[in-house]
């Protein structure tokens, strides 16, 4: 899928609607490294905390920004190792079927830049603390279902995602993984 492709999308989401609701959201999420860096140094899984904002379109379709941060946290004897990890991303995603008052499912894609700042400090020297930062891109699919809350103006989101982290300037490592979504909106 390409980038042009995905803009053409985006551009008939929003031609094909005249009217649009708006809606905050608060995410969180359990992170799950597949293989990579991730899985062999830090060898544990975290969480992804994030909040954004989004559009709900007629069609099912919906447009939402959105910004989070999650933690790794590693240690070796006296080395201790943390990556501290922002994202900052867009998700498009489309409901695919619609049960009356009870349950929507959908499909979703999303990109992100990420900005990653590793933290590794040996307390057996008197060295202090050694950093590096990083900026990264990523993609993200996901599938699930929402329940709305009619009565409350809101809706509760669970879904999986699995998450591609491009190549940084740590080098050629993965952060691939699984990410296991609740998230709930709310209109404003």
């Amino acid at each position: 899928m390409s980038l042009r492709s995905i803009c053409a999308g985006i551009s008939l989401l929003l031609a094909s609607n005249s009217y649009a609701s708006s809606y905050a959201l608060v995410d969180a999420a359990y992170v799950e490294p597949e293989e990579g860096i991730v899985k062999s140094i830090y060898k544990s899984n975290t969480y992804s905390l994030g909040v954004g904002y989004g559009k709900a379109f007629e069609n099912g379709g919906k447009l939402q920004a959105r910004l989070a941060h999650r933690e790794y946290r590693s240690r070796l004897n006296a080395l201790e190792s943390n990556m501290r990890l922002w994202e900052f991303g867009a998700d498009v995603i489309q409901v695919l079927s619609h049960l009356p008052g009870w349950f929507d499912f959908y499909i979703g894609f999303g990109t992100k830049i990420m900005y990653l700042d590793v933290a590794i400090e040996d307390e057996s020297t008197d060295a202090s603390t050694s950093k590096s930062q990083s900026t990264s891109f990523a993609y993200e699919y996901q599938f699930g279902g929402e329940v709305p809350l009619p009565s409350l103006g809101s809706t509760v989101r669970v879904s999986i995602a699995r998450e591609h982290i491009y190549k940084s300037a740590f080098g050629n490592f993965s952060l691939d993984g699984h990410l296991y979504k609740v998230t709930w909106t709310r209109e404003i």
